[in-house]
């Protein structure tokens, strides 16, 4: 969702666009981080107190806040408003506007990651909402543990560290699907979702996606996003995307890799490429190029 479209509360009043606002703050990767394709961007904790919830921020990564000893709201755009309780997990995706305040004061704990393996593979399961009720304890252990190795910038700390957080999202996404999706309806997505990335270039009808999943195309995009995280299309994307990488590396050519992802025109795919990706395609093989070297 672009910040000029218009975003509607909780209250179904307008929030004006000129109120969210895209953080700034990232902290560059090490070229070896980038190499593996997924990092930690920081962690940390403090005491909050109560805002007002009439700004949104777009924060451009993925986040995962743990809250203790409070209650209080979330705020998104597209999902409206939820109650925040003690223990409580709240995420945050990067392009998802949201924000978030205790009713009186909380004590939270936070994660934030990037990497296009974040993008294209795991974090893409999540998530049903955006607060997973009772996980602080699978945080907590995540962020003691990378507190331990932060600071290590070498090979080991490097794989621990996407370790840790490879493990943190297994034991999310393991609670989520357990508490909240039906074991039928969880079953028919990841059908659909393997159909889809055995081929991501061929032509998906949502209608017939909805059709192997046995219920209504309007439920099936609604339980799509709210399995993945993510709507139909946009996710087709991003596995073409993914498989486009994959033939790039191979060193096959733009327009080859454009219609093996289903794009027969080469310019239209190499803007889908860079819209999704935010490099152009001779960037990301010359980048490639670099890291071999």
């Amino acid at each position: 969702m672009s910040i000029n479209e218009i975003i509607i509360n909780m209250d179904k009043t307008i929030i004006d666009p000129k109120k969210v606002y895209e953080e700034t703050r990232f902290r560059t990767p090490s070229e070896l981080e980038r190499r593996y394709g997924l990092w930690v961007d920081r962690i940390g904790n403090g005491r909050s107190r109560k805002i007002q919830l009439d700004r949104l921020r777009i924060l451009g990564q993925y986040a995962a806040i743990a809250v203790t000893g409070g209650r209080g709201r979330l705020v998104t755009s597209s999902r409206g408003e939820w109650e925040v309780l003690p223990g409580d997990v709240i995420f945050q995706f990067p392009r998802e506007p949201i924000a978030y305040s205790p009713d009186r004061e909380w004590f939270s704990r936070w994660i934030v990651w990037n990497g296009p393996e974040a993008d294209l593979s795991l974090t893409s399961k999540l998530t049903v909402s955006p607060v997973l009720r009772q996980a602080e304890g699978m945080l907590l252990r995540a962020w003691l543990a990378l507190a331990r190795c932060m600071e290590q910038e070498e090979f080991s700390g490097v794989l621990e560290r996407k370790a840790i957080l490879l493990n943190l999202m297994a034991e999310l996404i393991r609670k989520e699907r357990n508490d909240s999706t039906p074991k039928k309806a969880l079953y028919a997505i990841e059908m659909v979702i393997a159909y889809i990335q055995r081929d991501p270039g061929k032509h998906f009808s949502l209608l017939e996606l909805a059709e192997m999943c046995s219920i209504s195309e309007p439920h099936f995009r609604r339980l799509f996003r709210r399995y993945t995280g993510r709507a139909p299309v946009e996710f087709i994307t991003l596995q073409r995307i993914s498989k486009a990488k994959e033939l790039l590396i191979r060193g096959e050519s733009i327009k080859a890799v454009g219609y093996a992802v289903g794009y027969k025109d080469p310019f239209y795919f190499m803007r889908v490429f860079k819209k999704n990706t935010g490099e152009s395609i001779g960037s990301f093989i010359r980048n490639q190029e670099n890291v071999v070297r």
